[in-house]
């Protein structure tokens, strides 16, 4: 028999519907007015074909009466009304606004109302302490679901079926109404009630299909029908027990309403396994945490890929993201010893949580690499016996093996150095040569002279290595490599060692036995940088050769084109005859020499270069005499003869210098002659604001200059340029070491380090390490991988903060790594070369510069530092890197 039910379970809802047109915080607007949807919704809900609620109990509070007043006093009145088997619905449609006071639901205009509105507080304080087995808020407002944030007790379940809240639009969102079709929402809810959209066959309408079939119909109307970018999509927030029924649009039996009246939803069907599944699960649990500690328990040093890697977790076992690499050792496969524990491929070694890795790696390591262990721990007297050791190995070694003998030794190991090298080979480095010279500077020579390393090319390697005090004994051995006829190579770096050989001459003899006429200027220049005494006599030798003709002719026939070359570098000579006419006989880089020379020596004497016809050419003036000196076809491809002139324009500070520079620049494209051109353009302070109107496709080390030049008029432009190259994808090392050089803006700074998070390893280190604050470099310089950590250590040297940067990493160090204590020790050797070329003369500045750039410098950011060394002593600004300045080194 059926039984009409609808009515009897509609008689437990009770309604209040409030419809209030949309406010804009002061007073009315023409926005669309809301009172309508509320009124069909309130009569949706009462009609007897429908959802059947009685009249009574569905409170219609349309606009104007929807004072926050009116609205509360009915909420209040419904709930103390509703009995424990009751639903009590709350809809609102309106303007919802958020204010300082949290969110509230605007009720009227603000000089109306106060209070603004119905605050979250407010609609939870008048349903508090309700009987009611549902609540159910309904909001048709932009942001409802900024109501819910920080719910009250409202929302919580309790003992009751439901305490739900239904928003149409999310917080932030905007609730739509369309012209002559209304809400989105409420339109979409009335088709429901009304039963025009049947959601269940037996008429029911609960909470689950209602919200879904809101949520996706309201979604999908917004993107037909809104402009784009504009969305809503309704959310709900709250508890509750099952799936509740809501409303019934038709008749059902009894028995059709008890059964389905709740429904179990996939959410409770979840819980309820995992409540069934509670005991397994948590015998699991406790199996996996027995496992995690295990695992948790051990490291172990893995040999893979060529390196020794320190590993945390069990071999052989994985689970919790274990094993996982924690720090990659600068030891390699070679440097480990012939032992049964040292790890090999396929068998680490197993270690504790508990156990130093680093004391590990002592007991497995050749010597070379422990001394590197023992370096970074401090332990320099170990690091010595272990160093001492791997010079007597008499086994091929890599290059940084023995690099930290020269700075541990002492002079109890005087005699140990003397015999391993007397015993030394050609192929052997240089390191115990350099460690006894820092004991006994004569005792070192005169051993590597008996030494059969002397006889091959460790010679030429140890002349590049060689500085110090200087003795008798040096003196011989350095005054030998410069009469060695064999090699000219030996003789320039012999030359160059002279100079940083403190205390050492080179004696104007030697000097005469330049070979090449463009080893003059280094000759010259080293022989009045450590022999004054000598320059001058080489001045006086020189003003010899100007005497009667036949003498000149004489010195001609003897020296050839270099005595040109020795009157233009030898600091000031007598002015002669043939100076002031150097075509007689000369070839033309003679000719040039002495042109310079004379504009220095030979009173009212200049040199003069002109652009005609394609050409750029160079002449001698005295008076009204000119003499034509050198002409270059600027036709594209001036080639390396035309420097020689470069050189002349800048020394002689010719007549149109700076037009003859930017004519050879703007016609050359070799990218080399442009770029020299450019460093000579910038230390004459030529105007550098149309720079990058010379730049070459891929020419990294050009464009590396010419943003340099710019950087001299224009700081903003260059940073920008610089920033634009780069975030281009130009990120050649040559570009990116421009930024130790060129004061970088602000904002191209942070563009360049964002940049850098995407780049491969290379380029990401090197910007980040130029660019980044001192943390960021720290971190790099400890980074579990050694290739980043080589990389920043190098270029962290070009940053102002260095010694600061370098000392922070020292004290956060907890994995060995030698490289820190090599930075320390470029750190000093940076600091000595500062004070030396603050002492060096103007004239040999660039050339002393350039020989430490190209013999001194261990890699490029050592360069780099010593280039920005270089641009302090011009009084050149550099970028600031760090907090501090570079001052002497620990």
């Amino acid at each position: 028999m059926a039984v009409s039910t609808a009515n009897r379970f509609s008689e437990t809802i009770h309604a209040v519907v409030v419809g209030i047109s949309a406010y804009d915080g002061s007073g009315l607007t023409d926005l669309p007015d809301c009172a309508p949807e509320a009124a069909e919704l309130a009569s949706a809900l009462s009609a007897s074909r429908m959802c059947g609620v009685p009249a009574s109990q569905v409170h219609l509070i349309p606009d104007p009466q929807a004072s926050r007043t009116a609205i509360l006093g009915t909420l209040a009145q419904v709930a103390a009304q509703a009995r424990a088997s009751d639903i009590v619905i709350f809809y609102f449609a309106g303007h919802g606004e958020a204010s300082d006071q949290g969110f509230i639901l605007r009720t009227g205009p603000r000089l109306a109302d106060p209070a603004l509105g119905l605050s979250r507080e407010d609609v939870a304080g008048a349903l508090k302490g309700t009987a009611a087995r549902g609540i159910l808020v309904i909001l048709d407002c932009c942001g409802g679901a900024g109501f819910a944030e920080n719910a009250p007790d409202l929302f919580n379940l309790a003992t009751h079926d439901f305490r739900l809240l239904v928003s149409a639009s999310r917080a932030g969102e905007s609730s739509w109404e369309l012209p002559d079709r209304g809400s989105l929402f409420t339109r979409r809810l009335l088709s429901i009630l009304r039963g025009e959209t049947v959601l269940d066959r037996t008429g029911g309408i609960f909470f689950n299909d209602l919200f879904d079939d809101l949520k996706t119909t309201v979604v999908d109307e917004a993107r037909r029908q809104l402009p784009p970018g504009q969305t809503q999509t309704p959310v709900f927030a709250g508890t509750h027990a099952g799936d509740p029924l809501l409303f019934l649009n038709r008749d059902l039996t009894l028995e059709q309403v008890r059964v389905r009246t709740v429904r179990v939803t996939r959410q409770t069907l979840r819980r309820r396994v995992l409540a069934t599944a509670a005991g397994l699960v948590g015998g699991g649990g406790l199996a996996l945490l027995l496992y995690w500690a295990f695992l948790d328990s051990h490291h172990y040093l893995d040999l893979t890929d060529n390196r020794v890697s320190l590993v945390h977790g069990y071999p052989g076992l994985t689970g919790f993201g274990l094993p996982r690499t924690e720090w990659i050792y600068g030891e390699e496969p070679s440097d480990l010893a012939e032992s049964a524990l040292a790890p090999r491929e396929g068998r680490p070694l197993v270690l504790s949580r508990e156990a130093s890795p680093e004391a590990a790696l002592l007991t497995v390591l050749r010597p070379p690499g422990r001394a590197r262990l023992r370096i970074w721990a401090g332990d320099r007297a170990g690091a010595r016996r272990d160093l001492l050791a791997a010079a007597q190995e008499r086994r091929p070694s890599a290059a940084n093996d023995l690099e930290f003998l020269p700075e541990t030794v002492v002079a109890e190991d005087a005699d140990e150095l003397d015999r391993i090298v007397r015993a030394s080979r050609p192929e052997e480095s240089v390191e115990p040569v350099l460690a006894l010279a820092a004991l006994d500077p004569s005792r070192a020579v005169a051993a590597w002279r008996a030494s059969p390393a002397s006889r091959g090319g460790g010679g030429l390697t140890l002349l590049s290595s060689w500085q110090g005090p200087c003795t008798a004994a040096v003196q011989d051995w350095l005054d030998a490599a410069l009469s060695d006829g064999t090699d000219r190579i030996t003789y320039l770096t012999a030359v160059r060692a002279i100079v940083r050989t403190k205390g050492c001459r080179l004696d104007p003899a030697k000097a005469f036995a330049a070979r090449q006429p463009s080893d003059i200027r280094d000759v010259l220049f080293a022989l009045r940088m450590s022999n004054s005494a000598g320059a001058e006599a080489m001045r006086t030798t020189l003003a010899a050769m100007l005497g009667p003709p036949d003498a000149l002719a004489r010195s001609a026939q003897v020296h050839g084109e270099r005595l040109a070359g020795f009157w233009r570098y030898s600091g000031g000579a007598a002015c002669g005859a043939w100076l002031l006419d150097p075509s007689r006989g000369l070839p033309e880089e003679a000719r040039i020499d002495a042109a310079v020379a004379a504009v220095r020596d030979c009173p009212g004497a200049r040199l003069d270069a002109t652009v005609a016809d394609g050409r750029l050419r160079l002449a001698l003036r005295q008076g009204d005499t000119a003499t034509a000196i050198a002409a270059y076809p600027l036709d594209g491809s001036p080639g390396a003869r035309v420097l020689k002139g470069v050189d002349a324009l800048v020394e002689a500070r010719a007549e149109g210098r700076d037009s003859a520079l930017r004519a050879i620049l703007g016609a050359s494209r070799s990218s080399e002659t442009r770029r020299i051109v450019a460093k000579a353009l910038l230390a004459v302070g030529a105007d550098g604001s149309e720079a990058l109107a010379y730049a070459l496709p891929a020419s990294p080390p050009l464009d590396r200059e010419l943003l340099r030049w710019l950087s001299r008029i224009d700081q903003r432009r260059a940073s920008a340029a610089c920033a634009e190259r780069i975030l281009a994808g130009q990120v050649e090392s040559p570009l990116i070491e421009a930024l130790a050089l060129i004061p970088m803006e602000t904002i191209d700074r942070e563009r360049l380090l964002a940049f850098a998070a995407t780049q491969d390893l290379l380029p990401r280190t090197i910007i980040s390490v130029l660019l980044g604050s001192a943390d960021e470099a720290t971190a790099l310089l400890l980074a579990p991988q050694p290739e980043v950590r080589t990389h920043a250590q190098s270029y962290a040297l070009a940053r102002t903060d260095a010694i600061a940067v370098f000392a922070a990493a020292r004290r956060r160090s907890v994995r060995a790594d030698a490289g820190l204590e090599r930075g320390a020790s470029r750190l000093r050797r940076l600091a000595a070369i500062e004070a030396e070329l603050a002492t060096t003369p103007d004239f040999a500045l660039e050339w002393r510069a350039g020989g430490i750039d190209t013999f001194e410098s261990a890699d490029a950011g050592l360069s780099l530092a010593i280039e920005q060394i270089l641009e302090r002593r011009r009084g050149r600004r550099l970028p600031d890197t760090g907090a501090s300045t570079r001052k002497a080194a620990p």
